[in-house]
């Protein structure tokens, strides 16, 4: 995945941000410098066009549209690449817009027949404008890009920021605020598991040969099956780590009821010994005032 980085560029009528390969400086360009600013992503094998504008709305989301049909017609089934760029280069507009822009994005709207009404954000607009045809794609990206907002998620940062979090499709503002991703869930499961009280221990010269020391997982899964004289047959030993993650995902539900019980106990084990030496000070002060 790319990473985007920013140079501000500034005109008399806009400010865009200019995304730089590999760097992590801020260069200010003055405005007698610029006949008109640009929106490029970083060169690769995927890289979108330069978006030019000279200031107007129109022109940035036209030539961003344009990116976005280039996107479906060549890469849309195989890479969020492009995809992350565009919904980066939406995210830069909406972040840098001018208070002119405002005016001339909702005649944007008007002219192309996109609806909206005075609830509509100005990124859900932008959305609109630019994949103006799939209403459930527009809501997953907006879904998407206000729940970076509401992270204070940086520009350049934003590709990361989604495919770290699984992906636009696995955003969600909606959810609750104990939603955990299947990395967070794994472990804390993995947390609890650990913790358990150990079943049975086992050792074979067969599963030693099947370990590998050169894992950085020192948790293993051993699938095995029950026979008819009550014992579990082992007939594998797997160390690969989506393997492990996905088992202890899966497994996240009764790890927490698991916590929670054991919480419960704890719980209810501390209040009564803090009534136990509540009464016992009451007892040795009794004591102390008799004496």
């Amino acid at each position: 995945m790319n990473n985007f980085d920013t140079a501000i560029v500034e005109t008399n009528n806009f400010a865009a941000f200019l995304p730089a390969p590999e760097a992590r400086k801020t260069t200010v360009v003055p405005a007698n410098m610029m006949a008109y600013t640009q929106i490029a992503p970083a060169p690769n094998s995927t890289a979108q066009p330069a978006v030019h504008t000279t200031g107007n709305i129109g022109n940035i989301l036209g030539q961003l549209n344009s990116q976005r049909e280039n996107w479906e017609a060549s890469a849309y089934k195989t890479s969020n690449q492009m995809l992350y760029a565009i919904l980066q280069q939406c995210y830069q507009l909406e972040r840098s817009m001018q208070r002119s822009q405002y005016s001339e994005l909702n005649d944007y709207c008007k002219q192309r027949g996109i609806g909206y009404n005075s609830s509509t954000d100005t990124i859900a607009k932008i959305i609109k404008c630019v994949f103006p045809v799939d209403r459930r794609r527009v809501s997953t990206y907006v879904t998407a890009l206000r729940a970076a907002m509401q992270h204070d998620v940086e520009i350049q940062n934003l590709a990361d920021w989604l495919e770290r979090n699984g992906g636009v499709q696995e955003i969600n503002l909606r959810r609750s605020a104990n939603y955990k991703t299947d990395t967070e869930r794994a472990a804390e499961a993995k947390q609890v598991v650990m913790h358990q009280p150990v079943l049975a221990t086992v050792t074979s010269v067969e599963l030693t040969a099947l370990y590998s020391l050169k894992s950085s997982e020192d948790t293993v899964l051993l699938l095995a099956s029950h026979n008819a004289n009550g014992q579990f047959e082992i007939r594998q030993l797997i160390q690969t780590e989506s393997a492990i993650k996905a088992v202890l995902s899966s497994y996240y539900p009764k790890a927490v009821e698991k916590k929670q019980a054991q919480d419960t106990v704890q719980t209810a084990a501390s209040q009564q010994q803090q009534t136990l030496d509540t009464l016992n000070s009451v007892a040795s002060h009794i004591s102390a005032k008799a004496a």
